[in-house]
């Protein structure tokens, strides 16, 4: 926004200023305003509006990764504005609705000296004084400037504030702490500046009562903040949501297949997991699409093309996994032959497909698809999936290898050497599961080709990979299936205390649909077997 364009704005909000307190108190009031004030001891006329309203800047020197130099100088509103948001980078919109939010700056036709004095409201605290460091902060200059730069010191400095984007966040509700708190997974850090900036969300109430006419008002335990930033934001400048972050619309499919993979998906925080079939390439989309089963597997519950065009299937994986905690399962694309950055890289999608919540470049070189899998599994117990490289030949222990990365994939948690040597991945693959009810998943090796039992066999490690927990050969010989035709995937499907190892039949099935088959723990029987309402496929 210009100048200019922050004054018609701001002219548009409050055509006419009461300056001197001329308009009835309240509707059918017979004081004026002015007339209120003297007999209640408040500010008296003559009123000045925001876009009346002028002030001296300070000069400041530029700060790195802050703002730029600023300018001693008498300027308006809009002016200051305008200045503040170029020095330091900040939307102007977004002081426009913090002037709003914090003091109702922008609408008030009457406003009063202390609404200037802390017009952003920064260095008010909710309780307490406001420590040494606030001194000079005062005045409607000082409230813009300082609001954005620490905007800019949340980004900066993200390791030294409470709340940061791409993780799970406790949220208070309000700052009584008796009126309890929640988990709130911040996006992207714009939000994660309004949460450091005030520190709770509405609960369920506050949001009721919003309107399309108002924000709405007061309830218990409430807390209006960032409710209020929201409604106005959206109100007067449009959605938060941004466009997706990668058209499909010049998408284009590839020689070869579908590329469909099942994988199993905590579709929503609670109940049973499900299951999404996706496409990487030849879509009608030319979209990677991602269809989720209802339970009963013979209608959708949703299907998407998602933000990523078609991709050829050796050069792609999509994977499941609780990686933030939320007890719900994001779905992540995992490149691991082709990208940018030249890295194995992982990006995760929101829940609508539509945007990605975190695109990384990991610290691993890019190495061929067929020696290694990208694992979700929670192998400490604390609620939330960590992603483990699993690399099954050409290691330099000649062991399959499993290394744990922590969150960000730039470091790695552990690197373990298993009791297996290293194998053929056509002969089986490694993933988790919770099979015996423990607050961690175990890792399994599933070997579906060249068993000593001549079945499929289930071997799960006791932590550490270094002996087995349990080496079971399962109900189902080898010679009914074709290693080529399946895969072997798991997830809570029943909504019990453990999760069920499950057979996903592409092809060459005796309904001529993708079968589901979900064994009993022990896998010695069967708990279903159903044909989906899906013709079967090549994997």
């Amino acid at each position: 926004m210009s100048v200019a364009e922050i004054q018609d704005f701001m002219n548009s909000k409050v055509p006419v200023c009461d300056t001197n307190g001329t308009q009835p108190y309240t509707s059918g009031s017979s004081q004026t305003r002015a007339e209120w004030a003297v007999a209640n001891g408040k500010p008296q006329p003559p009123y000045t509006c925001l876009k009346s309203y002028s002030d001296s800047t300070i000069g400041w020197p530029a700060e790195t990764s802050l703002c730029n130099a600023i300018t001693g100088r008498t300027g308006n509103a809009a002016e200051i504005i305008y200045w503040v948001s170029n020095a330091c980078g900040i939307n102007p919109q977004v002081l426009l609705v913090l002037l709003q939010k914090e003091q109702s700056l922008v609408t008030d036709d009457w406003p009063w000296p202390y609404q200037y004095r802390f017009a952003t409201g920064y260095c008010v605290y909710d309780v307490g004084p406001p420590p040494p460091s606030c001194a000079g902060t005062e005045g409607f200059f000082g409230q813009v400037y300082y609001a954005a730069r620490q905007f800019k010191r949340y980004a900066r400095d993200v390791d030294s504030y409470n709340f940061r984007a791409g993780i799970n966040n406790m949220i208070r509700y309000s700052p009584d702490p008796s009126c309890g708190e929640s988990q709130v997974y911040i996006q992207n850090q714009g939000t994660a500046n309004l949460y450091n900036y005030t520190p709770y969300q509405p609960n369920a109430a506050a949001l009721s009562v919003v309107s399309n006419s108002s924000p709405g008002g007061e309830v218990p335990c409430g807390a209006y903040g960032n409710r209020n930033f929201w409604w106005y934001f959206t109100k007067w400048f449009g959605s938060t949501l941004g466009p997706p972050d990668y058209s499909c619309k010049e998408g284009v499919n590839f020689g070869g297949g579908l590329g469909p993979r099942v994988v199993v998906n905590q579709f929503s925080p609670s109940g049973n997991a499900t299951f999404t079939l996706s496409y990487l390439n030849q879509t009608i989309s030319k979209c990677i699409e991602l269809h989720t089963w209802q339970p009963n597997l013979q209608s959708w519950v949703t299907n998407v093309a998602t933000n990523h065009p078609a991709i050829p299937p050796p050069n792609a994986e999509i994977i499941a996994g609780n990686i933030y905690g939320d007890a719900r399962s994001e779905l992540i694309l995992v490149l691991p032959r082709t990208s940018v950055s030249g890295k194995i890289e992982v990006h995760t999608w929101d829940n609508t497909y539509q945007h990605w919540i975190t695109n990384i470049a990991t610290n691993h070189a890019l190495i061929p698809p067929e020696d290694f899998d990208v694992v979700p599994a929670d192998v400490n117990g604390d609620g939330r999936d960590e992603l483990l490289l699993v690399l099954y030949r050409n290691t330099g222990s000649g062991k399959v290898e499993i290394h744990e990365w922590n969150p960000g994939l730039q470091t790695w948690a552990a690197h373990t050497a298993t009791n297996l040597p290293a194998i053929d991945p056509a002969d089986g693959r490694v993933i988790a599961a919770n099979l015996y009810g423990s607050a961690a998943d175990e890792l399994v090796y599933v070997k579906y080709r060249n068993t000593g039992s001549a079945k499929i066999e289930v071997h799960t490690w006791a932590g550490g990979q270094q002996s087995w927990l349990a080496n079971i050969a399962t109900n189902l010989p080898l010679a009914d299936i074709n290693p080529d035709d399946i895969e072997i995937v798991a997830g809570n499907i029943y909504d019990g205390a453990i999760d069920e190892l499950t057979l996903v039949k592409y092809r060459n099935t005796g309904s001529g649909k993708i079968e589901i088959h979900t064994w009993a723990a022990g896998q010695q029987v069967w708990l279903s077997q159903m044909p989906t309402n899906l013709d079967s496929l090549s994997p």
